[in-house]
């Protein structure tokens, strides 16, 4: 226990990590690098170890502290700025040798499981990793325009379309599909993403295209948890 809190938990696990915030130790320091900080517990050292990685150019090595930064550098690469994009700039840090660089990168993903799959309970150090497991293990094929919820089979969907949107009243003209909707704009909206291939929300912060927005949004609060509320 600890004077004047009166927080308890059923696990010592969790514990032990609350116990950590009272005390000024920060035991976990980032293996970055030239990264001097450090941290109460593994959780927040494996997110901290997460946004180095985010931020490293893969064509000439440089890490960045502010995405808005790294975003400017790699439109210099895209522009063929190779000079003017490889020397020092605002924030940028050149990393050490390839040899160094790979070791640090391996043991930062063996130690940042922090995207964890809501079916089987696997976890991966990365996002993307995370959406190819779920894409082959557990693949949600249809998903209602109405609610955004997700099923594995259309006569899933459909049952749930009748029960809890009734009101439908636009259906879906395209042959073999019969989704329905209670508005015109959800109709439009499915049909450029599922007939049309459109992925219309785009985030500004990696480039990363979404069908839908609540996509974006879920995807900016897990990858870019800093400005998902700007």
């Amino acid at each position: 226990s600890w004077p004047d809190c009166g927080r308890s938990y059923k696990r010592k696990a969790h514990l032990d990590r609350h116990l950590r915030t009272h005390q000024p130790e920060r035991p976990f320091p980032c293996t970055f690098p030239g990264c001097t900080k450090s941290f109460p517990s593994q959780q927040k050292l494996s997110r901290h170890l997460l946004a180095h990685e985010r931020l490293r150019c893969e064509d000439c090595g440089m890490v960045f502290r502010k995405p808005a930064k790294f975003q400017q550098h790699q439109q210099q690469h895209a522009q063929g700025l190779v000079e003017a994009a490889s020397g020092p700039q605002g924030d940028a840090e050149p990393l050490p040798d390839a040899r160094a660089r790979n070791a640090w990168r391996r043991a930062a993903r063996s130690r940042s499981k922090l995207h964890q799959c809501d079916e089987c309970e696997e976890s991966f150090g990365r996002f993307c990793d995370l959406v190819a497991h779920r894409k082959l293990k557990h693949p949600k094929m249809a998903l209602c325009s109405e609610c955004g919820k997700e099923f594995r089979r259309e006569s899933a969907l459909r049952e749930h379309q009748q029960r809890v949107h009734a009101e439908a009243v636009h259906v879906c003209p395209h042959s073999s599909c019969g989704m329905v909707f209670s508005r015109a704009s959800n109709l439009y909206m499915h049909e450029r993403v599922v007939h049309l291939g459109l992925r219309p929300f785009e985030c500004g912060l990696c480039g990363q295209t979404f069908a839908y927005k609540h996509v974006l949004k879920r995807h900016r609060q897990r990858l870019h948890p800093r400005h998902a509320a700007a």
